[in-house]
């Protein structure tokens, strides 16, 4: 069985993406960096980053077959965003031989890094959509489409509007970055919590299919997910 490795941020990404390939039928582990084989400690993207050249070599040496890298993009407002977190990405892989060629419109579905010895390619997907600033509650949130979830989303959205609305509560709500992980948290704790899910999280709306299978986001990630590992 190929070695595979899908590289997240933290819990909720190793959840929602055992399930999605659960669903399309593909095989990978699925790590945060404390869980990978990289002597990291922690979660979160600056281990994500300082992981990234543990795993290089071992796909050099033949230990890892293929490797996925999915990070959020974040904002430009807390100095992050798509651009720079590509950049990000670049800097640490590059000088291992990879090419990394300018970015075009056309090519906003997820990347696959080839190498100049011949050595496995290197995937990337950057949330929401490999263009965008954004996180994965950015991507999740434009896929729930059932109507009636639709409408407790649309009135979650109402709610936000009105704490965002009064100034008296500006020093103490929610930033305006971390919105989209608000507006989700609190979709998911308005649903009646599913006898087979342990918890109300983005891979339990997955599994119980709240999310639409055929929306543009679900389906472009799924087609790159089959690039890097079929």
């Amino acid at each position: 069985m190929a070695n595979n490795l899908i590289l997240v941020e933290g819990a909720d990404d190793k959840w929602f993406f055992t399930v999605l390939l659960e669903k399309i039928q593909l095989t990978a582990n699925i790590y945060p960096p404390a869980e990978s084989d990289c002597g990291i400690e922690g979660n979160g993207i600056d281990n994500l980053l300082d992981s990234i050249p543990v795993l290089l070599k071992q796909l050099s040496t033949k230990q890892l077959d293929r490797l996925a890298i999915i990070i959020d993009a974040d904002t430009s407002t807390n100095n992050f965003g798509f651009e720079a977190r590509r950049n990000q990405i670049k800097s640490i892989i590059e000088p291992f031989g990879y090419h990394i060629p300018e970015q075009k419109p056309e090519q906003y579905q997820g990347e696959l890094f080839s190498h100049s010895r011949g050595f496995a390619p290197v995937g990337l997907w950057i949330m929401p959509n490999h263009c965008s600033d954004g996180m994965l509650e950015d991507f999740i949130l434009p896929c729930i489409e059932h109507l009636g979830r639709k409408e407790v989303l649309d009135i979650v959205g109402d709610s936000l509007a009105d704490i965002k609305s009064r100034e008296t509560l500006t020093a103490i709500r929610f930033s305006d970055a971390h919105e989209s992980k608000v507006r989700l948290s609190t979709w998911l704790d308005w649903q009646k919590k599913p006898n087979n899910c342990r918890q109300l999280s983005p891979a339990c709306a997955l599994k119980e299919g709240w999310l639409k299978p055929e929306h543009a986001n679900i389906k472009a990630l799924t087609h790159w997910l089959q690039q890097v590992f079929q």
